[in-house]
């Protein structure tokens, strides 16, 4: 299993390369004999198994072995996937300046981290299935190991990795803080029967913090005074330096809330339809994971205008359900609402209630490349081809639906749930309202109101977008690049269906959905950006990632382009085409 991880990881990094054309990378390739070959310098290659075949990710690892190959003394040595980046950064091609030395470094580091998170995440594996979760959390686990498609560094968690134990996956300490009200940042922050302890603690736990605050504030402390907050380590050990300018009181007190979600920060409470999102000081995928509290404002003005678009469009209202995340609280005066970094925050997740033979599937666990998370959760009898197709042809009606709204979720794997009704696909629960993409101009045409979006200008910003088409690209990138096509590589390489066979597939449900709209308008820029254009967006991350000099809650990317991969478009002659980096940031 840990080869199987290292072939994943590997994979990876060189479709990643391959697909932006990293630093020129694609000049450098070669294939042969069922051997890729990349030169390093004008006298040393690294040699990699694989075999060729059409589409956007072309070469397909056979094997974890990998070959450094010395011309200048005839040597061929292998080596192991650990130390892969060391070569590629020492590439003639690679960035290598003087300036560049820190970043290569960086990426050495975070290819090692990935290494280090995958042998605890294969130990563990075997033992995930004994634990007789239910759907959704197993899912959750898969998902853990699946990661985000396409990144080479997602699995490089610095001090978050130890959130899945070292030996099994285990439920997740966190250490409670008493916080003046006053000090806090909240929709509900004068309800008192609505805090994080009374949804997430037991009678006696209630009443042993009740006692804690008692103890270390005061005897008249009340809840009507303080709100006590859980903690990850992270910010555990950071908040004593900051705990008198934020009125924070150490309560001494924790307890276990449940196991990671694929996020690691986000956790199960033991009712699995309530989950639980931590700041955190780790940085993963470039980004610090804190939450800032406009970031929260915001999500709660997206889950209104999605119940609002749900509620008009007969289609969403079958199929689409949101997490209600309503539920928050960030350390920090009201005031400082734009330029608080949210460092000590919480925020509770409602997912709707699951029924009798309901099962809930993160879409992001279908990306797995081991054993078919679908036949775990569904049964052994599923046909996953099928399963595919039928899962395709209902995200792309219900997020175009959306589209045609005005707004796109964040529609990656992550963000999206997958429902289950006696073992057919019924729809999908959204989540993290917060990257809720719209089109103002879209949304007035619908007759829906805008959202006061709390936006920092002085950041990079992508909520707001102009056109139709600008906000369709992230359909196009996070829906069909980043999730659907991922799941359907995961399936092809268990079965013998092919990349082609999927694009085929695609360009057949879009073309119905297109067929049944009544706006001609939509219906054009449907043909245009999706069916007709050489080139569609691309979200590039390895770029954006190497060169940042600055950090930031968001995960850096740009959006370049990449050859379109529907059958039919004229632009099938060569994946090999010129990749182009524009500077919009996403």
């Amino acid at each position: 299993m840990l080869r199987q991880f290292h072939l994943n990881q590997l994979q990876k990094l060189m479709d990643a390369l391959y697909m932006e054309d990293f630093s020129g990378y694609c000049r450098h390739l070669s294939f042969s004999q069922a051997n890729l070959l990349v030169t390093l310098d004008e006298h040393s290659q690294l040699s990699f198994s694989c075999i060729k075949q059409a589409g956007l990710s072309p070469y397909r690892l056979q094997s974890d072995t990998v070959y450094f190959i010395d011309q200048r003394v005839g040597s061929r040595t292998r080596i192991p996937p650990q130390e892969i980046m060391t070569y590629f950064t020492r590439a003639s091609w690679w960035p290598g300046d003087t300036q560049q030395m820190e970043k290569q470094q960086r990426a050495d580091l975070w290819w090692r981290q990935c290494f280090n998170f995958i042998e605890q995440l294969s130990a563990q594996i075997p033992g995930w299935q004994k634990l007789s979760l239910a759907s959704l959390p197993l899912s959750e686990c898969y998902a853990i190991a699946a990661d985000r498609p396409f990144h080479p560094f997602a699995h490089a968690k610095e001090e978050l990795a130890s959130l899945i134990g070292s030996e099994k996956l285990s439920r997740v300490k966190v250490y409670w803080w008493g916080f003046r009200r006053d000090n806090i940042i909240s929709r509900n922050k004068q309800a008192t029967d609505k805090t994080p302890a009374s949804f997430l603690l037991s009678r006696e736990q209630k009443l042993a913090l009740d006692s804690k605050m008692a103890e270390k504030i005061s005897p008249a402390a009340t809840n009507a005074d303080y709100i006590a907050l859980p903690l990850l380590a992270t910010q555990d050990l950071a908040l004593g330096s900051q705990a008198e300018d934020l009125g924070a009181v150490d309560l001494g007190f924790t307890t276990e809330l449940g196991l990671p979600t694929s996020s690691l920060r986000t956790l199960m409470s033991d009712n699995n339809n309530l989950h639980v999102k931590l700041s955190t000081y780790a940085r993963t995928l470039g980004a610090m994971r804190s939450m800032p509290p406009r970031y929260l404002v915001n999500g709660d003005h997206a889950f209104r205008l999605l119940l609002d678009i749900s509620a008009k469009d007969p289609l969403l209202s079958q199929t689409l359900a949101l997490s209600d995340e309503q539920l928050w609280w960030v350390a920090g005066k009201p005031e400082e609402l734009i330029t608080n970094p949210g460092h000590y925050a919480c925020q509770l997740r409602f997912l709707p209630e699951a029924t009798a033979g309901t099962e809930y599937l993160a879409m992001s666990a279908l990306t797995y490349q081991g054993e078919s998370v679908w036949q775990l959760a569904l049964g052994q009898e599923l046909d996953e081809w099928q399963a595919v197709r039928e899962l395709s042809q209902l995200f792309i009606r219900t997020f175009l639906s959306l589209w045609c709204q005005g707004v796109m979720p964040e529609c990656h794997g992550q963000n999206v749930i997958a429902c289950y009704e006696q073992g057919r696909l019924s729809g999908f629960i959204l989540r993290d309202h917060d990257t809720l993409r719209i089109c103002p101009a879209r949304l007035k045409q619908q007759g829906l109101n805008i959202p006061d979006y709390q936006i920092n200008w002085s950041t990079p910003n992508t909520l707001v977008l102009a056109t139709d088409a600008e906000l369709l690209a992230y359909f196009t990138t996070l829906g069909l690049q980043v999730n659907l096509f991922p799941i359907a590589l995961a399936v092809i390489g268990r079965s013998e269906h092919t990349e082609s066979e999927f694009w085929h597939w695609t360009r057949q449900c879009i073309s119905d959905f297109i067929n049944q709209l009544i706006d001609t308008s939509l219906a054009d820029t449907l043909r245009q950006e999706l069916l007709y254009a050489q080139k569609w967006p691309f979200k590039q991350v390895l770029t954006p990632l190497l060169q940042r000099q600055e950090l930031s809650t968001s995960m850096p990317s740009s959006m370049g382009e990449i050859t379109n991969p529907l059958p039919g478009n004229q632009s099938q002659s060569s994946n090999q085409e010129v990749y182009e980096t524009v500077s919009v940031p996403a």
